[in-house]
């Protein structure tokens, strides 16, 4: 008689003709089937040779196709059954008795002799951890055994491998590290990059090779809104320099295009069918400016803001009635919550230009006291939006302008139902004043031009900037040339689609040769480097031609305000 042991924890380490079936088989069986019983609703019966099947024929019944692609679904539903099995090797409770519920493969009737009253399917998968080499073995033999204790042991998933608990701590603390030298080398990069040619930051500005990156202008289009929602006017606020500033208003029917598209359109509409963004985008299009933020005020969103300073004193050229309200010419005392009636209230009685005469008054005034009250002169934040540019509109030298435009009636309407056409050159030369640097709008829409000095003594080439900038130009970056031995100034393109834009770069700065680069890659379209030349012009052939009474530069619609003295 075989030696044999009475104790129930012990398990046998071989299996032999004719022995009872193991715990250990009968479970690893049991999960074998319920998990070919589920692939076999994608792939077919679990074993056995396929068919030959003729040409043209159909698989047989309850086959697939072998060379057939898992659709989607099909893959999808794979990987859930996976996840199930994976997450089952886990959930076994720590010391219990494996639960006697029925399982799929517990429930129906074993094809291999196992008893409907087999083990879950999570006991099985537990066994699989105590013992993968018997887990293989009993895979292949399909030998199956009667339920029996087991003993859960820790997930994998429970424990942290080496990678989680020091690689990966690690890799993030280097990136920390490595990042930032990144950003400084990619921001070198591109900063000392010339078309393949090597420019030195580290020189002096005065030295050749020096250059600089460009900031655009900053601006932002304020719309102002009527009591009823209908836009009432647009003004375009600027961030000329380090001490100057500009705001343009526009009437909400003067006429521009359609951004990206051949056709026009008028703020009003612009932003009756697309909102603030709709009103800066288009407004951006027809002064070739790109607008880096857009607000809208309606009249209690304008009281607000006025309340700090409010009331607002000045000169009323337009007397206005309003309902019971009426605005009288002469010294005026405006209310923060009259703001918006006496901006956006027509004047039936003239043109409606009038009314944006209002505007540079209002402007003028509301600077003024800004920057005569200081702190807490608006309420909310100034690093950001509408009060960072009032705030800072406030403390510098300010033109204050109406659009240059011409009335047009339509036909049909009244004599009030005009549209205004901007009148040219008169409105680019005040924008070139007002935005000295301007983004394309649409982005693309200008001339991309790094700008360098040849001689020396033109200051990076900035006193030829507003030249290039009425000219439709988007000036990128300044400095120096490699030499300043340049005699003739280049006007350089790189690809042919530009050269009419470089011949009209030439023609604005009145001297010069066209010259096309080999060079490829550029972020420019166009190089221009000043020789001496350009330096030998007259200074008046080196600015920005004004037209004979142009009214939007020199004359009574332009107003300066200068910080708190608003003179």
């Amino acid at each position: 008689m075989s030696d044999t042991t009475d104790d129930p924890g012990a398990e046998s380490t071989s299996a032999t003709p004719g022995d009872p079936p193991t715990d250990e088989q009968l479970a690893l069986s049991a999960l074998v089937d319920d998990v070919a019983q589920d692939l076999s609703t994608f792939v077919g019966p679990p074993s056995g040779p396929t068919p030959a099947i003729d040409d043209g024929s159909t698989p047989p019944s309850g086959r697939t196709d072998p060379d057939r692609t898992l659709t989607p679904d099909e893959i999808d539903a794979l990987l859930d059954l996976g996840s199930i099995v994976v997450r089952k090797r886990g959930d076994v409770a720590p010391t219990a008795e494996a639960s006697p519920a029925p399982t799929r493969a517990a429930g129906r009737a074993s094809t291999d002799g196992a008893a409907a009253g087999a083990v879950p399917a999570q006991a099985a998968a537990t066994d699989l951890d105590e013992d993968d080499g018997a887990g293989l073995a009993l895979l292949a033999s399909g030998a199956s055994a009667p339920r029996r204790r087991v003993t859960a042991q820790r997930s994998w998933r429970d424990e942290p491998s080496g990678w989680w608990r020091w690689g990966f701590p690690a890799t993030i603390l280097v990136l920390v590290l490595v990042v930032p030298v990144l950003v400084w080398v990619g921001y070198r990069t591109v900063l000392e990059s010339n078309d393949s040619t090597r420019v030195q930051t580290d020189v002096a500005e005065s030295d050749p090779g020096w250059q600089a990156l460009v900031e655009p202008t900053e601006t932002m289009a304020v719309g102002f809104v009527d009591a009823d929602g209908a836009l009432a006017a647009v003004s375009v606020l600027s961030l000329s320099g380090e001490s100057s500033g500009g705001i343009v208003t526009m009437h909400p029917n003067t006429v521009g295009p359609v951004p990206g598209t051949d056709e026009n359109t008028v703020p009003a509409k612009a932003y009756a069918d697309g909102g603030a963004q709709g009103m800066a985008d288009m407004v951006g299009a027809m002064l070739n400016a790109g607008m880096g933020e857009h607000a809208t005020l309606t009249p209690d969103q304008l009281g607000a803001l006025l309340a700090p300073v409010a009331p607002l004193t000045f000169d009323n050229g337009d007397p206005v009635r309003a309902g019971e309200v009426r605005f009288d010419r002469g010294e005026l005392n405006l209310a923060a919550d009259q703001a918006g009636l006496y901006l956006t209230t027509r004047n039936t009685v003239s043109d409606d230009l009038n009314r944006m005469d209002r505007y540079e008054w209002f402007w003028k005034a509301w600077l003024a006291a800004i920057a005569a009250k200081g702190e807490g002169a608006l309420p909310g934040e100034t690093d950001s939006g509408l009060g960072y540019f009032l705030s800072r509109l406030a403390d510098r030298q300010v033109q204050i302008a109406t659009l240059p435009v011409e009335p047009a009636s339509l036909p049909g309407g009244s004599e009030f139902d005009k549209v205004y056409v901007p009148l040219e050159p008169q409105t680019d030369q005040l924008m070139v004043t007002v935005i000295p640097f301007p983004v394309g709008a649409p982005p693309g829409a200008r001339v991309r031009i790094q700008l360098f000095d040849g001689t020396g003594q033109l200051n990076h080439g900035l006193p030829a900037s507003p030249l290039l900038v009425y000219a439709g130009g988007e000036i990128t970056s300044i400095g120096n040339a490699t030499s300043f031995d340049n005699a003739v100034t280049k006007v350089i393109y790189y690809d042919d689609a530009m050269r009419p834009a470089a011949e009209t770069m030439r023609g604005a700065l009145g001297v010069g040769e066209v010259e096309k680069s080999e060079a490829q890659g550029s972020a420019v379209d166009v190089t221009v480097i000043l020789g001496q030349d350009w330096a030998a012009l007259p200074v008046a052939q080196q600015q920005v031609p004004l037209t004979q009474g142009t009214a939007a530069i020199v004359g009574t619609s332009t107003s300066i305000v200068s910080g708190a003295s608003g003179g």
